[in-house]
């Protein structure tokens, strides 16, 4: 299944979740209705129609607990609105700080970052759930701009590298195919539920005269309305739970499937998630999560964070032994007898295996290996090994800065400036009345190292940075905006390249700028009038942006909008490079099929030549990457020569290239 197709079976599987609990709701407070018409009005009261004789009061009464379910649900959600940071610090998650020099946090936040740039997505912020010795892990956020991975002590202690990385690929794959959003408004409505059966506990405290209850009464007739209603909420409330959770376990279960076979696509081996799957099934601790309410949260772990269900049906997971069994059958009896414990592996990747020899030769990549939709979110083997080999590659200067709190902001503004000697010159000048001149003067020798790697390495360089720079105050961030801004402006030809930088840079760091704004994400489609004028303005522009003569420029727009389908195609017109943001901004929304046809539009733009220039190939990514659609990096010979030049004495990852 592809990017596209899991994010529209995400959608799909949305809907079908919101009807099941709505209905499942609405009968809830039916039947709350019912018993509360019963309890309070079984004679007649003076001046008032006997019970069941009234159906707007029961309506009434229904609509109230609805009201509340829907308000306790949307508490729990805003609760959540920071993003999968809030989620794992309300886990007991402790962050992996970007600067962290211990061994076990490295090895994690390696792979973790290996995973992002192989995938084309922001690294996101890592988690330990320093407290849990059990065997698990979790994705969790809104989007890939404020996701957040975080993995137990017992995973860090307990798992190789290989299993490590087969543990994170799995969340990755959640991370890509948009499990996360409906994760997050699933323990929304559990609460909501649940919220009904706590009422009706503390309504059976007060009716049965507790120690502290203010309903304590002699007239037990008076009482025994209360104890009713208690009585009923909390079974009714129970019965509630048990549906949704039944619900929620049956899509869980299959997500699981599909994010194993993921990580097993990701990695291309099965062992490294298999093994992981055998040590939690041979370790007392298991995958148990104990800091927090594992009900609440088993739906988002790697593995069934509480006690094995009583009843198969509830479970949020298939058994271990089935899900080692789907992933390779020969294994599961091998693995299973393996040994519960071991030390982590070595830190060591390598590019062996991956297809050097078939890689084009030059300085233009083939269309089709950036267009084909079936790349779009799904790394593979090679990409990720391409990935260790970037990271590995970076200069000293370039790695320390991307992962240090105070320099990722001037990192990020090095990548920012304009390459010409004098516009960069302006731009550094107008910048050190803002930041300073020694600072302006480390941005240039930034910049200058970031140049010399290449235009390949600025994307993945950015993405490196994004964890360091999520640690700042949020003012902080909409300074390191409005510097980006200022750059830009001084650079009167600048091109969409600046344009698409600035919207990854702000949709990257919106979950620390304005907490809770992605969780207010609508989808966007081409039906909208709006969103078809901006997909035909961004082919528009990256049409002019590649040529110089209007004629052909005006056949790659041709190009572009005959891929991109669209029946009634708005008219053809010139797009300003200023309409830029907004038309990004429009189509950020666009997600599933009517992005699978958009991907491929822009590409056919930038390729009606038949060819792609690596300038093209790298605005390409970039422009995805604005979209929320990640495109792994381009895989060709100047890559792989320029890994060759930069690889670090030692470097594990470039010796099969030497």
């Amino acid at each position: 299944m592809n990017f596209f197709e899991a994010q529209d079976r995400s959608r799909r599987n949305s809907r079908k979740l919101v009807l099941l609990f709505a209905i499942a709701t609405i009968a809830i407070a039916s039947a709350i209705a019912i018993v509360v018409e019963f309890a309070f009005f079984q004679v007649v009261i003076e001046g008032q129609p006997g019970p069941f004789q009234s159906p707007v009061r029961m309506l009434l009464v229904a609509a109230g607990v609805l009201g509340f379910i829907f308000a306790a649900s949307a508490f729990r959600i805003t609760q959540l609105a920071g993003g999968g940071a809030r989620v794992a610090q309300e886990l007991g998650g402790t962050l992996v700080s970007s600067e962290s020099n211990d061994i076990e946090r490295q090895r994690l936040r390696n792979v973790v970052e290996e995973m992002a740039i192989a995938s084309g997505v922001p690294v996101p912020q890592i988690f330990v759930l320093e407290e849990e010795s059990g065997i698990n892990a979790f994705a969790a956020g809104f989007g890939s701009a404020d996701a957040a991975v975080a993995v137990t002590r017992g995973a860090l202690e307990q798992l190789d590298r290989a299993q490590l990385q087969g543990v994170i690929a799995h969340e990755f794959s959640h991370i890509l195919n948009g499990d996360m959003r409906l994760n997050i408004r699933l323990i929304g409505v559990l609460f909501g539920i649940l919220a009904i059966g706590q009422i009706g506990r503390l309504l059976l405290r007060a009716g049965s005269g507790g120690r502290h209850s203010s309903f304590r009464s002699r007239d037990s007739k008076g009482q025994a309305p209360f104890l009713a209603i208690g009585l009923a909420l909390f079974l009714l409330g129970a019965i509630g739970v048990f549906m949704a959770r039944l619900i929620r376990a049956g899509v869980s279960r299959q997500r699981e499937y599909l994010a194993d076979a993921s990580a097993v696509q990701f990695t291309r081996q099965t062992e490294g998630i298999a093994g992981a799957l055998a040590k939690i099934g041979g370790l007392d601790a298991g995958s148990r999560i104990r800091r927090a309410d594992p009900e609440e949260v088993s739906h988002m772990l790697f593995a069934n964070g509480a006690k094995k269900a009583w009843f198969r049906a509830m479970a949020s997971h298939p058994p271990l032994d089935k899900r080692i069994e789907a992933l390779d059958p020969s294994l599961a009896r091998q693995l299973a007898a393996q040994p519960t414990t071991a030390s982590p592996a070595p830190e060591t990747s390598t590019l062996a295996g991956a297809p050097v020899s078939a890689l084009a030769a030059g300085g233009a990549v083939a269309a089709e290996s950036i267009a084909d939709p079936e790349r779009v979110g799904q790394p593979g083997d090679v990409e990720i090994a391409l990935a260790a080999a970037i990271r590995e590659s970076l200069p000293a200067q370039v790695y320390d800065a991307a992962h240090s709190r105070e320099w990722a902001f001037y990192l990020a503004l090095a990548i920012a400036l304009d390459d010409r000697a004098t516009y960069r010159r302006r731009q550094l000048k107008a910048l050190a009345p803002r930041i300073g001149r020694e600072r302006c003067e480390r941005i240039a020798d930034y910049a200058d190292t970031v140049d010399e790697l290449g235009p390949r390495f600025s994307l993945p360089v950015l993405e490196l940075c994004f964890p360091a720079l999520k640690e700042r105050p949020a003012g902080q961030l909409r300074f390191l905006i409005e510097l980006v801004d200022l750059i830009h402006e001084i650079v009167p030809d600048r091109g969409l390249r600046s344009f698409a930088f600035r919207q990854l840079l702000l949709v990257s760091l919106d979950a620390s700028l304005e907490p809770g704004r992605s969780s207010r994400f609508r989808a966007t489609h081409f039906g909208k009038a709006a969103t078809a004028r901006a997909a035909v303005g961004l082919i528009r522009l990256i049409a002019d942006e590649g040529h110089q003569d209007n004629a052909e420029a005006d056949a790659a727009f041709a190009r572009g909008t005959e891929r991109l389908g669209l029946k009634r195609p708005p008219a053809q017109q010139r797009v300003q490079l200023h309409e830029a943001p907004a038309l990004l901004e429009q189509l950020h929304g666009l997600i599933g099929r009517d992005l699978g046809r958009l991907v491929p539009a822009l590409i056919a733009t930038v390729s009606h030549d038949g060819q792609v220039t690596v300038d093209e190939a790298e605005l390409m990514r970039l422009v995805c990457a604005a979209l929320d659609c990640p495109l792994p990096p381009i895989i060709d010979a100047p890559l792989i020569a320029a890994l060759r030049v930069h690889a670090k004495p030692g470097n594990d990852a470039t010796r099969e290239l030497s």
